[in-house]
C-alpha cells in the first residue's frame, strides 16, 4: 500500500536539512509554478458545489487573467475565485510569518446564503480579522467547505487540535480528485507537526 499524501508530507517535513555544502544547490521549483486556468476553474467548481450551487456557470471571460494575478499564499480558505494551487510555495507554508491577504474572490452572480456568509468571512480574513472570519464560518451549514475553512482558521490561530479535527472532516468530504482535498491533507499534516 502506498503512503498517503499526509504521510509523505509528514516524512518530508521531518527530514532534517543538510548544513553541509554540496555540489548541488536545491531550488524550490514550485515557486515558478503557474496553474492552467481550466484546472483552477475545476477547483472553483468544487467550491460552488460545496456552497450548494447546482447550476455551475460558464468560466468567465476574464478568468485566465484572474488566475495569473493571484499571489501565492500560506493559508487559503475555500472561496469562489480561490484555487488550491495558490498555495504554491512550501517555504511560505512552513514559515511562521503573518498571513498576507489572499487574492480576490470572484463575483459570479451566485445568490445563496452560504455564499454570502463565506464571502463575508473571506473579507474578514483578508482584513486580518481571523477570529471574526472563523465565527462567520461557524454559522455555515455543515459541509466540507465549512470544515475546511474552520480548519484553516484554527491552524492560522494556533489551535492545532481543532485544525486536525476540522481538516480531517473536510478531507473526507472533498473528492479525492480535487486539489482542495490534497491541501486539506497538507494543512492537517502541518497541524499534526505543530501539536
Amino acid at each position: 500500500m502506498q503512503p498517503s499524501i499526509a504521510e509523505l508530507t509528514r516524512r518530508f517535513l521531518q527530514t532534517p536539512t543538510a548544513e553541509t555544502v554540496t555540489a548541488v544547490e536545491p531550488y524550490d521549483v514550485t515557486s515558478a509554478f503557474r496553474v492552467e486556468p481550466g484546472t483552477a476553474w475545476s477547483e472553483t467548481q468544487v467550491v460552488l458545489k460545496a456552497l450548494g450551487v447546482t447550476t455551475v456557470p460558464k468560466m468567465p471571460a476574464d478568468w485566465a487573467s484572474h488566475v495569473r494575478s493571484q499571489p501565492a499564499v500560506r493559508f487559503l480558505p475555500m472561496a469562489l475565485g480561490h484555487f488550491p494551487q495558490m498555495v504554491s510555495e512550501l517555504d511560505r507554508i512552513l514559515a511562521d510569518e503573518e498571513q498576507p491577504a489572499v487574492g480576490a474572490t470572484m463575483n459570479l452572480s451566485i445568490t445563496s446564503e452560504a455564499h454570502a456568509i463565506n464571502d463575508a468571512a473571506v473579507a474578514r480574513w483578508n482584513a486580518g480579522e481571523l477570529a471574526e472570519a472563523q465565527a462567520l464560518w461557524a454559522t455555515l451549514p455543515d459541509s466540507p467547505l465549512k470544515a475546511f475553512n474552520l480548519g484553516v482558521a484554527a491552524l492560522a490561530l494556533g489551535d492545532h487540535a481543532a485544525a486536525i479535527a476540522q481538516l480531517t472532516a473536510a478531507s473526507v468530504g472533498i473528492p479525492d480528485s480535487s486539489g482542495w482535498q490534497a491541501l486539506a491533507e497538507i494543512y492537517r499534516s502541518l497541524a499534526e507537526l505543530k501539536l
